[in-house]
């Protein structure tokens, strides 16, 4: 007799790798073991046939169960020891057949009498859960046969059913999280994540994605990937060179239809706003049919979160447009050079994330405000549209009145956008703007404006802001003075931590910097201050100072 693998829920009660459907005979006489063998000889279902295990004591049952529980029928002779053993034996396969699989996936039991006087048809059914009663002198091996594969059917819709709702589960777990998913990144990761979760497999896999580049074209990109694919992330098709995989995902992208072999299987994932990803698993997988409907199931729902995330990133992406039209209008009132506020959105940007990567004010920075900081400091200085240009562009020491329009630019800032953000929900990119406006002019020590706060009552975006907008016109050329070097410029900034800057801020700050200047020694100017130069800046520091002293004077 042969031995199946141990229960593995991942397959089922019966084992996708098992052969035949397992009928169990507990019974004291050989020769009914032998009838039965030959009765159920050509019994077939689904494609497997049958497989007998003979009992001859209900201990041997017992031993039997313990060794194959994904059997599927058991005929128990009544005189087994006794209707007391046979009960005990009952139980026995009922308790452990829940423990692995839940009471629905129980072998179908009949109950064989060779007299039905022993236990009458009746009274059997009073007793106990049993599928069937059959009389065995004479063996009526029609019935019998009958019977058997009425069960074998009974017990495989019911493992098909079992299947569909783990199967349903899985489906409903995996693309639960998705739906939660704002940024397309995580969102592409995830899903390939899902996919191969949902079958318990770990295999080399893709995500394609044509459509989701800003300006959008036809090229098919990898956005997420697994296994011997992994390095691949961000390349195009391309980038592919197994031609069997190549010409799969054309053909699912081109006719949005699922492809299946014993290689590999691949589907299309559709929204309306005109993206298009194709999943690509690698691997013999050999699923069944409910398993390709359970793909279908979540390829429909995962379509649905897709489309809601592109809807997210389309607002994203109209609010950043938004945005940056209205710092081009600050560019122009304070004629600075074209592309000055993608330098302060990426040096912001990416101090928060240092930042929060290394727990620097972890009370204060999130996922959330991290990932719309730079974007919204663009818009530190929007309310200069109200300062004369007679005052911005002087290249005098301020007086009070001077000093107090300059101060006005972060109230009206505030103004313009607090009522900008005020039609959105949450917190909005044009809400943390707001916030930066208002308070990227405070200073640690109080000496700031409009409200001179101090410390961590500044708000941490006006804090980091503050570190870059500083720190970005001193390296930029003004109509009263040159620009400084990198190197001096990060020197004051150092200087005054603490007493103008956060520490903190200004610490990871100077990493970031450092990490630009290496990788893109282009990106900002590194070259050392000539002599006559830094005689020029040392001047500049010395007369900044006295302004600053100046403007703190004037506010007190």
């Amino acid at each position: 007799m042969k031995h199946s693998q141990p229960y593995d829920e991942s397959n089922g009660p019966t084992g996708v790798g098992s052969q035949s459907w397992k009928v169990l005979i507990a019974d004291s006489q050989p020769e009914l073991h032998d009838a039965v063998g030959r009765c159920l000889a050509s019994l077939r279902h689904d494609g497997r046939g049958v497989e007998c295990l003979s009992a001859f004591s209900a201990r041997e049952a017992t031993a039997l169960f313990g060794q194959h529980p994904d059997i599927a029928v058991v005929l128990m002779d009544v005189g087994l020891e006794g209707p007391e053993a046979v009960q005990r034996l009952v139980a026995h396969m009922d308790k452990a057949t829940a423990t692995w699989a839940g009471p629905g996936l129980r072998p179908r039991l009949v109950l064989c009498a060779r007299d039905p006087g022993q236990w009458p048809e009746r009274a059997a059914f009073e007793a106990m859960t049993i599928d069937g009663y059959a009389v065995t002198e004479p063996l009526a091996t029609d019935r019998l046969y009958g019977a058997v594969l009425s069960l074998i059917r009974l017990h495989a819709s019911m493992i098909a059913q079992d299947r569909s709702q783990k199967g349903m589960a899985r489906v409903m777990v995996s693309t639960a999280g998705i739906f939660e998913l704002r940024s397309s990144h995580h969102f592409y990761f995830n899903l390939l994540l899902q996919i191969n979760s949902l079958f318990n497999i770990v295999q080399d896999s893709l995500l394609f994605v044509v459509g989701d580049s800003a300006p959008k074209d036809e090229v098919m990109r990898i956005r997420a990937a697994s296994g011997r694919f992994s390095a691949l992330r961000n390349q195009t098709i391309a980038a592919i060179e197994d031609p069997r995989v190549a010409a799969t995902v054309r053909d699912v992208f081109q006719n949005g239809r699922t492809v299946q072999t014993n290689e590999h299987f691949a589907f299309a994932i559709k929204t309306r706003y005109e993206v298009t990803a194709v999943a690509f698993i690698d691997g013999a997988l050999g699923l069944s049919p409910m398993e390709r409907q359970m793909i279908e199931i979540f390829r429909t729902k995962a379509t649905t979160a897709f489309s809601n995330m592109m809807l997210i990133d389309e607002l994203n992406a109209s609010q950043k447009a938004a945005v940056f039209a209205l710092a081009r209008v600050a560019e122009y009132k304070k004629n600075v050079v074209q592309g000055h506020h993608k330098r302060i959105e990426r040096l912001v940007g990416e101090t928060a994330r240092e930042m929060l990567q290394r727990s620097l004010h972890p009370d204060e920075l999130d996922e959330d405000l991290v990932g719309k900081i730079g974007v919204a400091s663009v818009l530190a200085d929007i309310g200069m549209i109200v300062v004369p240009d007679q005052v911005m562009h002087s290249t005098r020491v301020l007086d009070g009145d001077s000093v107090e329009l300059i101060r006005q630019h972060t109230i009206a800032g505030w103004e313009i956008l607090r009522d900008a953000a005020s039609m959105l929900r949450g917190r909005s990119i044009l809400a943390i703007a707001a916030e930066i406006a208002l308070s990227h002019h405070e200073r640690m020590d109080g000496s700031g404006y409009p409200s001179r706060l101090a410390g961590a009552s500044i708000p941490i975006s006006g804090r980091i802001v503050a570190v870059v907008d500083v720190f970005d016109a001193l390296i930029s050329d003004r109509e009263h003075r040159e620009a400084w070097t990198v190197d001096a410029a990060l020197s004051w900034v150092t200087e005054e931590s603490g007493r103008l800057f956060d520490p903190l801020v200004v610490k990871a700050f100077r990493s970031v910097v450092a990490r630009i200047r290496e990788a893109e020694p282009d990106w900002l100017a590194t070259d050392v201050a000539p002599p006559a130069l830094a005689g020029k800046i040392t001047t500049a520091k010395r007369d900044l100072r006295r302004m600053l002293d100046r403007i703190t004077h004037l506010l007190n």
